[in-house]
């Protein structure tokens, strides 16, 4: 099995995973943070680490053994591992969207925002039933990442008008926004022109660039969010110093 994870690519998007998540980890291990959103994104990306490890063992297991032992999943939808990305792309968005919640200072922002978390879902669940929830739905994909984008904004314009600009660049929130915007912004295009490119340079072109980028996105992404938490921690370590002086 691991043969076909290193001969189709598929370890280094999980290896970043992984990296981001120890990382995350570690920081929590040597500050004991007790900050709403740095514990809530270490958690999660704890939580994504292995819920990608699981749907990778899961597709991968199927595909070199057959689902050997579970032949009952043969011959039906659940063969394959789209319903699960289905399920954990609503709660990767949705999470994204709480963190810059927990980010907010307006009461108001919050309030929206989530609003808009409900109408994320009960929308994309709508989409599931009018497409078909066992194969691949750019819906739920493309409009979370939008509405991340719009809670991305809304976090700078809410930094813009407070007094923390210029210290902005020692918090961990400042690199995962950025590592955020950058990947969503790469993978928006893709998604919403997928139908259009694929009909006019075919699937096999179209995959190999959507999954150049996509490993890219993902490097830059978690490396952003490691960069974060080690930045973060510098910044707090050299606070305290300079405090004992």
């Amino acid at each position: 099995m691991w043969d076909v994870i290193v001969e189709f690519n598929l370890w280094p998007t999980y290896l970043f995973e992984f990296i981001a998540a120890l990382a995350g980890l570690t920081y929590l291990w040597k500050t004991g943070t007790k900050v709403p959103d740095e514990r809530f994104l270490i958690h999660y990306l704890v939580f994504i680490f292995l819920a990608d490890l699981f749907i990778l063992i899961y597709s991968t297991y199927g595909y070199v053994y057959k689902f050997q032992y579970l032949e009952f999943i043969l011959g039906t939808p659940f063969q394959s591992q789209f319903w699960l990305y289905n399920i954990l792309i609503l709660g990767i968005c949705s999470s994204f969207i709480y963190y810059f919640i927990l980010l907010f200072e307006s009461r108001e922002l919050k309030r929206l925002f989530k609003l808009i978390i409900v109408f994320y879902l009960l929308s994309s669940i709508v989409a599931y039933f009018i497409g078909d929830f066992f194969k691949s739905n750019d819906y739920s994909f493309s409009m979370g990442s939008i509405l991340i984008c719009i809670a991305i904004g809304a976090y700078y314009l809410e930094i813009l008008k407070s007094h923390n600009t210029l210290e902005i660049h020692k918090k961990l929130c400042f690199y995962v926004s950025i590592g955020l915007l950058v990947y969503n912004l790469c993978l928006i295009p893709m998604h919403l022109f997928q139908d259009y490119v694929q009909s006019n340079s075919g699937d096999s072109e179209f995959y190999q660039v959507y999954n150049m980028i996509l490993k890219l996105s993902n490097f830059f992404m978690y490396s952003m969010f490691t960069i974060g938490f080690a930045v973060e921690y510098y910044w707090m370590r050299k606070s305290k110093i300079q405090k004992s002086i």
